[in-house]
């Protein structure tokens, strides 16, 4: 996904769940090779969904509205657990 931009790797990448077309667990799966942390995000937290996403590799999931603070720890945390603290 990210050939075409070589140089450009993000630290983490933040999806919504459930977007029209290619949905967020679908990128995460494309990106699953890539090794890069994917938080998932969803305004409709179904406990099945929630489980395939961590098993599936997702950093963490995190149900909207977001709260500011627990979505900044969260991008700091997968951040921390790349680049170390």
């Amino acid at each position: 996904m990210f050939d075409s931009i070589p140089s450009y790797r993000p630290a983490c990448i933040v999806l919504d769940v459930q977007v029209p077309g290619l949905n967020g667990r679908e990128v995460q799966q494309r990106l699953a090779s890539n090794g890069i942390p994917v938080i998932l995000i969803t305004a409709h937290d179904e406990t099945n969904v929630r489980q395939q996403s961590l098993s599936a590799g997702a950093a963490t999931y995190l149900r909207k509205p977001l709260n500011d603070e627990v979505s900044i720890k969260a991008v700091r945390t997968v951040f921390n657990l790349v680049h170390g603290p």
